[in-house]
């Protein structure tokens, strides 16, 4: 399993990090019947990884027992296949955390661990997916995610969940309503605060689940829902972490930095749809993103376009187009005002230095008003390579240690 990454593993014996003891340190190799096991130790939890076939494990605990537990039931092969002569208690060099998460893939495409589910909100349905922690004792840690502007979960949201739910956590990942696999109409329409309000009632919605956790609930967003994350992190006493990943902050600012034409082009068009509504008329709709980087669009900038229009296929059920009101809500949200009421929960922010969305200059200036604890991460990257590749490896492995730290500890 491990093998394709390139991480040699021929030592066995045993791997111990004070505490901590993680028994007969395994080869990993892509083919053959044994279980495989690799650990790695970052400065606050040790993770220990087994795999065999197309399961994965991943146990984060302080405590030894809980990782001779995850260990008990697998099976070895003879020394003799994995090296000779290697001293015990010699385990050779700890893989990356982000090598071994690189293995989600596997405990992704684990259909028994994830479930179709449906909550109501407001008198739509929201559907989407809820992930099992393979390791659990006693209730578990939970984390509430849904995607930005426009995007269904099926827009590498799986990816994220998958790596959250190897550390242990139960994760809820849906549709807001309007999108997707969710119910509401019209379609197509983005109201801020009806998001926010799905995100209340997952919370609730899972408080109410069997084997979670009430105390221990994290909210996951990306983008837009990176906003909504933040309001509701400073307004619901009941989360207890927040990561906001390129988050909305001031779509105002945002408009008038890049020039105020735009903006006076889009209110002429909010007034003429205001008054056909009022007449009884469909609402107006506007490509989410152009066939062109500055033609006409929601997000119409080069990253967007190739975010959605190609990456963005593996979503059959996402639609290219918006409700006009949806840009007319946008230009009126400013979540960035309640990252100051965030702490004390713990929150962290990620930022992409090159975002063609969200000016990187006024991420930095809205994480500086963020009380502690805290956490920013930034990037050399836009605002879609979060989600692929080596940069969400980086990410997601950074995100997940935060949730691991502050709902596990």
């Amino acid at each position: 399993v491990i093998g394709p990454l390139g991480i040699d593993r021929r030592a066995q014996g045993c791997l111990r990090h004070g505490d901590y003891t993680c028994d007969r340190l395994m080869d990993a190799r892509q083919n053959g019947p044994t279980w495989t096991s690799l650990c790695h130790r970052d400065g606050v939890h040790t993770y220990c990884l087994a795999s065999e076939g197309r399961r994965t494990q991943v146990v984060a605990r302080r405590d030894r027992g809980a990782l001779a537990a995850l260990m008990k039931g697998c099976r070895y092969s003879s020394p003799g296949q994995f090296g000779q002569g290697t001293a015990a208690g010699n385990c050779g060099t700890l893989a990356p955390w982000d090598e071994i998460i690189s293995c989600r893939g596997l405990f992704a495409k684990d259909s028994a661990m994830r479930e179709d589910i449906a909550f109501s909100s407001d008198g739509a349905t929201l559907r989407g997916w809820l992930y099992h922690p393979q390791t659990a004792e006693g209730p578990s840690p939970a984390i509430v995610m849904a995607h930005g502007f426009s995007a269904t979960k099926e827009m590498f949201l799986d990816d994220f969940a998958a790596v959250f739910a190897a550390a242990g956590f139960a994760v809820l990942v849906y549709d807001h309503r309007n999108f997707g696999a969710s119910s509401g109409e019209p379609r197509g329409e983005i109201d801020p605060i009806a998001q926010i309000r799905g995100y209340r009632d997952a919370i609730t919605w899972l408080q109410e689940r069997p084997g979670i956790d009430p105390d221990r609930i994290g909210v996951w967003g990306s983008s837009y829902s990176g906003g909504h994350v933040m309001v509701v992190g400073a307004t619901d006493s009941r989360v207890k972490c927040v990561v906001a990943q390129v988050p909305a902050l001031d779509a105002y600012r945002t408009f008038t930095q890049s020039g105020g034409d735009l903006l006076l082009a889009f209110r002429q068009q909010f007034n003429a749809d205001r008054k056909a509504r009022y007449r009884g008329e469909a609402p107006a709709m506007i490509p989410v993103v152009p066939d062109t980087a500055g033609g006409v669009g929601a997000l119409a900038t080069q990253e967007s376009i190739d975010f959605f229009l190609t990456l963005g296929a593996r979503a059959k059920n996402w639609q290219n187009s918006v409700t006009l009101r949806s840009i007319e809500y946008l230009t009126a949200y400013v979540p960035a005002f309640y990252i100051p009421r965030i702490a004390p929960t713990p929150f962290m922010m990620v930022v992409a230095r090159n975002d063609s969305l969200i000016p990187a200059e006024l991420a930095l200036e809205a994480f500086a008003t963020a009380g502690e604890p805290r956490k920013l991460l930034t990037l050399e990257c836009g605002h879609f390579a979060p989600y692929t590749g080596d940069t969400f490896r980086t990410v997601s492995a950074a995100e997940c240690a935060w949730f691991v730290e502050h709902l596990m500890a």
